[in-house]
């Protein structure tokens, strides 16, 4: 009889451990998942990843307390079980409303952290939608570990063996967590129905419970199966808030392609503003976009000799197609990290047959010898900033593979002026590398290009090339303004981008909201 006890009790103690592995599980999921399906809003800043992360913590220590007031009142072991699935049903039914209700509550906290205007509106309205969205599941789940701790512990003498053990459990769930989302789910499944995955876990966690103390069985699961249906059948996948005419998620991206307001097809790896490529249309030789300023800078490197030209930040290749367009004489190189992206420009945009690299544009240049005339930077996106490809170290990197008179370009998509904050640190970092270097800002939208070289390209502008684009080119040199002075200088050990970063995404979206009022 004690050893037919020991094994029943043997059981029971497996089922709290894999109760501790999925709680863990769908914790660090639920918190790599917000963090995803905010990026494209508001991008995935360590700003991003730090309220995510504390606002799991604060919800995992509000939950391990009263759980841990709850369990010393309950007494039996069936009681405690049914508060198990309870907690559990509650958190389900939260995760599975994510799909539902996620672009209604990131709109409306938006626009109410734009009317309060307190500050930081991608802070505000970030920590807003993680409050409504994630905080209710994440407090019930936090209840379960002390409700688990409970009902494992039957002798003070195994009370270290059984906590090591929960504790080991729960962060193998959490490891899991962390792991299988970025790298298999969300992928292939995309980020919103991730969120069903991981209540279709906790479904079945619940039924077990149900069913192994004999209570609410079927009721549970005709709740479990119908949500679950009901949250998949409403929801939509689309993370936009307009028809794209593609969507996919990526390891690295959010993607989107749809039509801008003149017709032409965009990417985008963010909903709200800016393209990272277009499509250019066949009879023309510029696109209406900041591209073209890029082309006029080509225009002051020499054509008599072929000249090579890399491309950091390739996208589907909008740069290249421009340049191909209006110069022969040379040949690209792109860089792209998202081989997602790459694959795209075959199905929507300009095709080509330069030489595309999957990798990151840092790594790249650590691992090559090949020497380049143009270094054009296009990583800059309107949300999030690759800090490593922001620094004096990088600058220099790129430096050390030009060649004699050769030119590093860079686009900046939130500049919004030439004297914000953000522009003076790229321009004056890049000014500890290159002593000549100018700034430039576009007139059809918030882009601001810095260009630089050792070369005096006052010079270059005199022997540039007598084509169509002389005048143009000119003109945007005239309309450049030399960068002189140098005060927040990027490294890779300190650097504030995303915090400059913010400044500006703030003014743009107080701008829009100020027009919309008007």
């Amino acid at each position: 009889m004690g050893g037919y006890m020991n094994v029943n009790k043997n059981k029971q103690v497996i089922i709290y451990y894999f109760t501790a592995l999925i709680s863990g599980f769908c914790i660090m999921g639920i918190e790599t998942s917000a963090t995803r399906i905010l990026s494209p809003y508001f991008g995935s800043t360590t700003l991003i990843w730090l309220i995510e992360i504390s606002l799991i913590m604060i919800c995992i220590g509000i939950g391990n307390y009263f759980g841990g007031k709850r369990a010393d009142k309950l007494v039996k072991t069936r009681t405690c079980e049914e508060r198990i699935v309870k907690n559990l049903l509650i958190s389900f039914l939260f995760i599975c409303t994510v799909p539902l209700t996620s672009k209604i509550v990131i709109m409306g906290s938006i626009i109410l952290a734009s009317e309060v205007q307190l500050g930081n509106i991608i802070m505000i309205s970030s920590i807003i939608c993680s409050i409504v969205l994630f905080s209710v599941p994440l407090i019930f789940m936090g209840t379960i570990s002390p409700l688990l701790a409970k009902i494992s512990i039957t002798s003070l003498d195994e009370t270290g063996n059984v906590m090591g053990n929960l504790y080991l459990f729960n962060i193998f769930g959490s490891v899991l967590g962390t792991m299988i989302p970025i790298i298999l789910v969300i992928p292939k499944i995309g980020v919103k129905r991730s969120f069903l995955l991981f209540g279709a876990v906790l479904a079945i966690i619940l039924i077990l419970y149900s069913k192994k103390i004999k209570r609410n069985f079927l009721l549970n699961s005709i709740i479990c199966v119908l949500w679950l249906c009901m949250s998949l059948y409403l929801s939509t996948t689309s993370l936009a808030f307009d028809k794209p005419v593609h969507e996919e998620e990526s390891e690295y991206n959010y993607i989107n392609v749809s039509q801008n307001d003149d017709g032409k097809l965009a990417l985008k790896t963010n909903v709200f503003f800016g393209a990272q490529s277009i499509k250019v249309d066949k009879n023309k030789k510029k696109s209406g976009y900041y591209y073209d300023e890029f082309v006029k800078i080509n225009n002051l490197l020499d054509d008599k000799v072929k000249h090579k030209i890399l491309i950091i930040g390739y996208g589907t290749g909008t740069m290249s197609t421009l340049l191909h367009k209006n110069f022969d004489n040379f040949e690209v190189t792109g860089i792209e990290i998202d081989r997602n992206i790459v694959n795209l420009r075959e199905l929507y945009f300009n095709k080509s047959d330069d030489k595309i690299i999957i990798s990151d544009g840092r790594n790249y240049l650590n691992s090559t010898d090949e020497m380049y005339d143009l270094i054009i930077l296009d990583v800059y996106q309107n949300i999030s900033m690759p800090i490593n490809l922001t620094t004096r170290e990088f600058f220099e990197d790129c430096k050390a593979h030009l060649n004699r008179n050769g030119i590093i370009a860079l686009n900046i998509g939130l500049g919004n002026s030439l004297n914000s904050n953000l522009v003076l640190a790229l321009s004056g970092t890049l000014k500890c590398v290159c002593p000549n270097v100018y700034k430039y800002k576009t007139k059809s939208d918030n882009n601001v290009i810095v260009y630089g070289s050792e070369k005096n390209l006052e010079l270059s502008l005199k022997e540039q090339n007598n084509n169509h684009l002389k005048d143009e080119t000119k003109k945007l040199f005239k309309d450049s303004q030399k960068v002189e002075d140098v005060n927040n200088i990027l490294s890779d050990d300190i650097n504030n981008i995303e915090k400059l970063q913010d400044e500006e995404f703030n003014k743009i979206v107080k701008n829009q909201m100020k027009i919309r009022k008007d």
